[in-house]
């Protein structure tokens, strides 16, 4: 697999981080909803570390938000089998 630099025309995985967001209470939990269970499970949120993040070269979230493609367009990867 071909990886480990960024130009144009490649395949690029790349996430932003904000080295501030570390600067918070990680012993701090939430409990969030899990989709179509009906059940709550303890979650271990940092917000404001992950800034942007970029799939095979496409915007999947921007400003900590998800791209409304996201989940619903192809060319963000593909299935790579174990060997």
């Amino acid at each position: 697999m071909d990886a480990g630099k960024i130009r144009e025309g490649d395949r690029a995985d790349v996430v932003v981080i904000d080295p501030a967001g570390f600067n918070q209470d990680l012993e701090q939990v939430h409990w969030g909803e899990m989709e179509n269970f009906d059940l709550q499970r303890l979650v271990n949120r940092n917000p404001g570390i992950v800034k942007t993040v970029l799939i095979n070269g496409r915007l999947a979230v921007d400003d900590e938000q998800f791209s409304p493609s996201f989940g619903r367009e192809m060319g963000y990867g593909r299935f790579i089998p174990a060997r």
